[in-house]
């Protein structure tokens, strides 16, 4: 399952007009794979389903410190610009920064 936040809701996306608080309201169950966080979205990531496999944030400013992934995530792909040091993360977790 792929769970995308952005600013709409429609066929499985979380959304609204404060994304952030949609995702508070939500408990994500063990079946997401991938999530999918949009421009907009600003925050802290922590206490994720340990089915998660691959995480994209595509908000460039995002500036929150991912320290408490899942355990067996994959791929996690990142706008160029973050800059913080990542801790706690699987060694063979893909980490992929592009321009968005």
């Amino acid at each position: 399952m792929i769970l995308r936040i952005s600013p709409t809701f429609n066929n499985g996306n979380i959304s609204g007009s404060n994304p952030q608080s949609c995702l508070r309201q939500y408990h994500l169950p063990n079946s997401i794979e991938e999530i999918k966080l949009g421009y907009d979205f600003d925050l802290k990531l922590d206490n994720l389903p340990s089915s998660m496999r691959i995480i994209k944030i595509k908000n460039t400013k995002y500036d929150w410190e991912l320290n408490n992934l899942p355990r067996f995530l994959e791929k996690l792909v990142l706008p160029k610009v973050y800059d913080k040091k990542i801790k706690n993360l699987n060694q063979k977790c893909i980490i992929k920064k592009i321009d968005f």
